[in-house]
C-alpha cells in the first residue's frame, strides 16, 4: 500500500470524577427537535477546495454514503481546533448513528437502544438507505460542528455537502427515509448529550481543576534568576511531578489555528468520566492498571531523563541506518525490542532496505503524527489509514478476515463503529489518567531538572535531583570552552542542553532552563498532562481493532508507504530552494563593460568552490518514505514521534500502549457480539 501525503505532518483520586460524573442526564423528551435544529448559513463560508471535495466525495468512483461523512467528519475536524476527546467523539457519533440506521434497515443487532425510534419504513431499498445515512451523517456532524469555537464555515460545509448530494436540509415529508435517518439521529444526539463530555456548556471542566504549578512563560526571560531588568524571574515549580500550564505569546494551535488567549487551558479535563463504547466507566474502578509515571527528582525519573534526551539527540544525528520493516518494527507490547521481520508474508519476498538518515527519520516521524495544519488529529489519522486500507486492490472486506466479502457500504459502516469507537474509548481511558496524576510534560520536567546537574559531584551546580549529563546532549560549560563561539555567550557552570531552534532551522545549545522541544514555538507542547500518551492510547487501540477486523496485523501486501513532502513541513528546515550547480560554469562575464581578462597559455583556472555536502543534518531530501510492515508498528512509531517531538517521556508512551490495546481488546469485545462472530474477539 502507498499513500501520499502533504499534511504535516483509579482508586481515592477519582472521586472528584465520581462526584463530577454525577451530571450525566437522561433523555429528556423535550430536547429532541431543539438538538437538531441547526439553522441555515451562507454556503460561501465553506472554504473547501475541489480537491478536498474529490476526497469527500469520491473521484472517479462515487464512496458509498457511509464513506462520504466519515470522510466530511475528517474535514470538518482539519479546520477545527485540535481537541483529541472532542473529535474522538465525533467520530464515534456519526459513526453510530450510520450504523443505528444501517443495522435498523437490515435488522441487525443495535449497538444503542432508541426508545423513540420507530421502526424504519418497510421495503427500503438501497437508494431509500443512502437517504437515511446522509441525513443521520448532516444531522450529526452539522449539530455538533454547531458547538464548534467558528462554528459557521463548519456547518456551512456540512450543509454544501448536502447541496452536492441534491439533498434539502429538512428532510422531506414525502420522504420516510430521509424522515427516519434525521429522526435515528436526532434520538441519538439527544441520547448522548448528557454523557460527561459537558457538550451543553462548551465542553468546560467539571471537575473543579485549579492548577498546581505557576505558569510557565514561553517568548519571555526564562532564567531562574533576574537582574531587575526585563520580565520578573520565572518562579521555580511548586510541584515538579505535576503538570505545568504555558503562557505563550502568540499562541497558535497545533493545526495552525491562532489563539487569542496567552494562558493554555486544560483541554479535555473532565473527558475520563465521558461515558464509553465498550470499556468498563473509568470511575468502577476496572480500567486497566498501567503503573504510575515516576516522580519529579527520583532515581527512576533520572533514567528515564537520560532515555528522553538520547531520543531527542537523534533528531540531529546524520548517520543512515534502516528504516524499513527489514530492521524496524516487531515490537513486544509496550517495548521497542524489535528487529524487523525477514520477510513480507503477502509477497514471500525480502522486505527492501530503505537507508535514510536518523536525523530525517526522527523530524519527519514526529512531524507527521504531530497533526500539524490541516491534520485531522490522531483519532483522524487513524480514520484516513483505515478508508486507505479499503481502497486497496484486491482488498476483500472479509470482517474478521473470514466468509463472504461485505460491500462496501456494509464494511465502512461497521469499520467506523469499530474503529471509531475504539478511539473514543482511547480519549476517556488516556485523559482519565492525564486527569488522575496529573504529570508533568517534557519542557517542565527538562527546565525545572535543568538548574542542577546530577551526573558529576566534582562539577559546578551538582544536585541529586538535577538533570543528568548526557554526552552531546547535556553538559556544565567550562571556562575552556568560551573559546567556541557557539558557546562564548555562556558562563561556565551553566547548564546546557541541545535545543532546537526554528529560528535557525536547526539545533544548538541553550541554557537548560531555555530548553525548547522541536515543535513549533507558538505551540510548544499540548495543553493537557503527559501520563498517558494519548497518540500511544489512540494508536494502539486503533492498531489492535484494524488487525482483529482484516484478519491479519499486516498491512494489505504487508506494507504501507507514506511519501512526505518535506518542503511544506512547518518545523524542521525545508529542502534548498536553490538548485546547487554541478555542471560546467558559465563563460566568464565582464566586470564593468570590459573585455573578458585572457589566461596565459598553461595557466590552470582555480578550481570552483566545491558545493555544500548534501549530507548536511539541516539540509533535509525532498521528500521522504515512512514504512510499516503492521498496524502495531505505525502505532508503536506514532507514540515514538512523541518522544523525537519532546512532549512526552518514555513511561507515558510505553503506558499509553498497554492501554490502548486493552481498549481496543474490549471493543473487539462487544463487536464481535454485534457483528455475529463471537471468536473474532482473540488477539491476532
Amino acid at each position: 500500500m502507498h499513500a501520499n501525503t502533504g499534511r504535516g505532518l483509579l482508586g481515592s483520586a477519582l472521586l472528584a470524577l465520581v462526584a463530577a460524573s454525577a451530571c450525566r442526564t437522561t433523555n429528556h423528551a423535550a430536547d429532541l427537535q431543539a438538538v437538531g435544529a441547526v439553522a441555515p448559513v451562507d454556503t460561501g463560508l465553506c472554504k473547501m477546495s475541489d480537491a478536498d471535495w474529490d476526497a469527500v466525495l469520491g473521484k472517479p468512483d462515487r464512496h458509498d454514503s457511509a464513506r462520504v461523512w466519515d470522510e466530511m467528519a475528517l474535514a470538518l475536524i482539519r479546520r477545527d481546533l485540535p481537541a483529541p476527546g472532542v473529535h474522538a467523539r465525533n467520530l464515534y457519533g456519526v459513526s453510530l448513528a450510520l450504523y443505528e440506521v444501517w443495522s435498523r434497515v437490515k435488522g441487525a443487532p443495535a449497538a444503542i437502544e432508541l426508545p423513540a425510534v420507530p421502526a424504519p419504513p418497510p421495503g427500503l431499498d438501497a437508494a431509500g438507505l443512502d437517504q437515511a445515512l446522509h441525513y443521520a451523517g448532516y444531522r450529526v456532524l452539522s449539530y455538533r460542528y454547531s458547538l464548534a469555537k467558528d462554528p459557521r464555515p463548519l456547518v456551512a460545509c456540512s450543509q454544501l455537502l448536502m447541496s452536492k448530494l441534491g439533498l434539502p436540509l429538512t428532510p422531506p415529508a414525502e420522504a420516510p427515509a430521509a424522515r427516519f435517518g434525521d429522526t435515528v439521529a436526532t434520538a441519538l444526539l439527544n441520547e448522548l448529550r448528557g454523557d460527561g463530555s459537558n457538550e451543553r456548556n462548551n465542553y468546560l471542566d467539571t471537575t473543579g481543576f485549579t492548577p498546581p504549578n505557576p505558569p510557565l512563560r514561553i517568548n519571555a526571560e526564562f532564567s531562574f534568576g533576574g537582574d531587575g531588568n526585563g520580565p520578573p524571574p520565572q518562579p521555580p515549580m511548586a510541584v515538579p511531578s505535576k503538570w505545568q500550564q504555558l503562557s505563550i505569546q502568540g499562541q497558535v494551535s497545533q493545526n495552525g489555528i491562532a489563539i487569542a488567549e496567552q494562558l493554555q487551558g486544560y483541554v479535555g479535563a473532565q473527558w475520563g468520566q465521558v461515558l464509553p463504547f465498550a470499556i468498563p466507566e473509568p470511575e468502577s474502578g476496572k480500567v486497566l492498571d498501567v503503573g504510575r509515571p515516576p516522580s519529579a527528582g527520583s532515581s527512576e525519573m533520572n533514567e528515564v531523563l537520560t532515555e528522553f534526551l538520547k531520543r531527542t539527540h537523534e533528531a540531529e544525528e546524520c548517520g543512515e541506518f534502516d528504516s524499513s520493516p527489514a530492521a524496524l518494527g516487531n515490537n513486544a507490547l509496550g517495548k521497542n525490542d524489535g528487529a524487523g521481520r525477514p520477510m513480507n508474508p503477502a509477497t514471500g519476498a525480502a522486505y527492501e532496505p530503505l537507508k535514510v538518515r536518523r536525523s530525517d527519520f526522527a523530524q519527519t516521524l514526529a512531524e507527521f503524527w504531530a497533526d500539524g495544519p490541516n491534520s485531522e488529529t490522531p483519532p483522524g489519522h487513524w480514520n484516513v489509514m483505515s478508508n486507505a486500507i479499503g481502497d486497496s486492490p484486491g482488498f476483500p472486506r472479509k470482517l474478521f478476515g473470514k466468509g463472504e466479502p461485505v460491500s462496501s457500504l456494509e464494511w465502512n459502516v461497521k469499520t467506523y463503529l469499530a474503529l471509531n469507537g475504539a478511539l473514543h474509548d482511547a480519549a476517556i481511558a488516556a485523559w482519565n489518567y492525564k486527569r488522575r496524576f496529573v504529570s508533568a510534560r517534557p519542557i517542565s520536567l527538562v527546565r525545572h531538572a535543568g538548574r542542577f546537574q546530577a551526573s558529576d559531584p566534582d562539577a559546578p551546580n551538582f544536585e541529586a535531583t538535577g538533570l543528568p549529563l548526557v554526552p552531546d546532549v547535556s553538559m556544565v560549560m567550562t571556562q575552556a570552552q568560551q573559546g567556541d563561539r557557539e558557546l562564548a555567550a555562556f558562563a561556565p557552570g551553566t547548564i546546557l542542553v541541545r535545543s532546537y531552534s526554528q529560528a535557525q532551522g536547526r539545533f544548538v545549545w541553550k541554557k537548560a532552563a531555555d530548553w525548547m522541544p522541536f515543535q513549533m514555538p507558538s505551540f510548544v507542547t499540548p495543553a493537557f498532562p503527559g501520563f498517558v500518551s494519548g497518540h500511544s492510547t489512540f494508536s494502539r487501540a486503533a492498531a489492535r481493532v484494524l488487525a482483529a477486523l482484516t484478519g491479519s496485523e499486516f498491512f494489505p501486501g504487508g506494507l504501507f508507504k507514506v511519501t512526505l513532502d518535506l518542503s511544506k513541513r512547518i518545523i524542521g528546515p525545508r529542502p534548498r530552494t536553490v538548485p546547487i550547480r554541478t555542471g560546467p560554469l558559465p563563460p566568464l562575464q565582464p566586470i564593468g563593460g570590459g573585455p573578458v581578462p585572457r589566461l596565459d597559455a598553461g595557466t590552470v583556472p582555480p578550481a570552483p568552490t566545491p558545493p555544500p555536502a548534501v549530507a548536511d543534518c539541516n539540509v533535509p531530501p525532498k521528500t521522504f518514505e515512512l514504512q510499516w510492515a503492521t498496524y502495531f508498528d505505525a502505532a508503536d512509531q506514532a507514540g515514538l514521534s512523541r518522544l523525537y517531538g519532546g512532549i512526552h517521556i518514555g513511561p507515558d508512551d510505553v503506558a499509553g500502549r498497554r492501554l490502548g490495546d486493552w481498549v481496543g481488546g474490549k471493543v473487539i469485545e462487544r463487536v464481535s457480539g454485534l457483528f455475529g462472530a463471537a471468536d473474532a474477539a482473540a488477539k491476532p
